[in-house]
């Protein structure tokens, strides 16, 4: 072993200290490399996933304004196109609850979204079907009750 280490000058000795030693931090600079661009990966994609549940949960909020504004104007106009877009709206929050889906599979979120689903039955069962029969005022009563459920839900 003192042979492998028995160097016959002072400038051999040093040499061979500042090869060790740039050796070393080639490897951890490899290192460092490595794993900052595998850091980097990972937090884009954690980035794109957390866009599209932002989207999302954005958009439902969206629906369900869209929706009670559509139940409103519905009410105090009684123009059937505020019907249609009050199911365009429904129809595009469950696209986006079958995006949400695919990320989040809470409890939490589930209940969310099956208030808001109760919410539209009430619309549809109690509010529009309601004003439809001539009793304008029970459907806005009715979508007066109903509307703490939307509150939630947003």
């Amino acid at each position: 072993m003192n042979k492998l280490f028995n160097f016959g000058t002072l400038k051999l000795r040093i040499l061979s200290a500042f090869s060790i030693l740039l050796l070393f931090f080639i490897v951890f600079t490899g290192y460092s490399f490595y794993s900052n661009n595998s850091i980097e990966q990972k937090s884009e994609a954690l980035v794109e996933q957390d866009l599209i549940v932002l989207n999302a949960s954005q958009n439902l909020a969206i629906s369900s304004s869209v929706r009670l504004s559509a139940a409103l104007s519905y009410i105090v106009s009684g123009k059937e196109s505020y019907i249609d877009t009050f199911n365009n709206y429904r129809q595009f929050a469950e696209e986006n609850n079958a995006i949400l889906e695919q990320y989040d599979q809470s409890e939490e979120r589930a209940k969310l979204v099956e208030t808001a689903r109760e919410w539209s039955n009430i619309v549809e069962n109690d509010v529009f079907a309601v004003y439809k029969s001539g009793d304008k005022e029970k459907a806005r009563t009715n979508l007066t009750d109903a509307t703490s459920l939307v509150t939630e839900v947003r």
